[in-house]
């Protein structure tokens, strides 16, 4: 019992009724032409940015490269981006993160992809552009989003992190 208002919110009784609606008709167009190998499966207007946490770390230690997609479409169902990177990088599956939201406009917001970098050996790595496709619909077109190309160095650590052991909390 509400001690303000006694019962007089808690008494209600459940009618069932039936309701139907005129049927809605949707009619899908399929995407045009042939995808580009980068389609990252969202549809809509977006943007791209990315960024590396340092550029210098001991070996063994970890970088932060961010990638951000922004703007108004299906980000949802955003494909992580394809990092095409040396094999002395050891690279972790990324922290998937999102801000989005529904409005009257549709949905817009943004999809972060946190990747997690380990160089193995010293020396000069560079991060090559990272490509990410899209259709825009207000185009009629898809349309390829570039990052710029990062560089970061990996200088000899001391004896506890050459050992090749990487532990993490």
């Amino acid at each position: 019992s509400d001690p303000f208002f006694g019962d007089f919110f808690t008494s209600y009784q459940t009618i069932p009724r039936a309701v139907a609606s005129q049927s809605v008709k949707v009619n899908v167009k399929p995407l045009p032409g042939i995808q580009p190998a980068s389609y990252s499966g969202v549809v809509g207007n977006l943007t791209l940015k990315a960024v590396l946490n340092t550029d210098t770390v001991n070996v063994n230690d970890p970088v932060n490269f961010k990638i951000t997609i922004a703007g108004n479409g299906n980000l949802k169902v955003a494909a992580t981006p394809a990092l095409k990177l040396s094999s002395d990088i050891e690279v972790f599956d990324p922290k998937v993160t999102d801000d989005v939201k529904n409005g009257l406009n549709g949905t817009s917001g943004q999809k972060s992809f946190e990747f997690l970098l380990i160089p193995r050996h010293h020396g000069d790595f560079t991060i090559p552009p990272v490509t990410y496709s899209y259709f825009n619909v207000s185009a009629g077109r898809y349309e390829k989003l570039t990052t710029e190309e990062f560089h970061f160095h990996a200088r000899k650590g001391n004896e506890q992190n050459t050992a090749g052991i990487t532990v993490y909390g």
